[in-house]
């Protein structure tokens, strides 16, 4: 996943967890706010290609601005939350759904 596209999907996150005030999280919200406009994903299939050959320039630029931060940003997430993987790894082991 590109780093926009995960901040999007992380920006998602954080309103359905309710930590829309995490800094870390905070992160991939503004980069999704920065970016709203710029066609990532499944959204390239509605776009000409020539549009699309002028946006993935300004996608570029993006990508590499944003990308130390939100990898910083990311890892401190997967320290912090790596403790959930284990414990719904536990769940399964005991048979429950998880």
């Amino acid at each position: 996943m590109s780093v926009i596209e995960s901040a999007r999907a992380l920006s998602k996150l954080t309103h359905w967890s309710g930590l829309s005030n995490d800094p870390d999280l905070t992160v991939f919200i503004a980069i999704d706010f920065e970016t709203d406009t710029l066609p990532v994903g499944e959204l390239r299939k509605y776009w000409a290609s020539r549009a699309l050959e002028r946006e993935d320039v300004e996608i570029a630029k993006a990508e590499d601005l944003y990308r130390s931060i939100a990898i910083e940003s990311a890892q401190r997430l997967a320290e912090r939350f790596e403790w959930s993987l284990e414990a719904r790894a536990t769940r399964r082991n005991l048979g429950h759904a998880v």
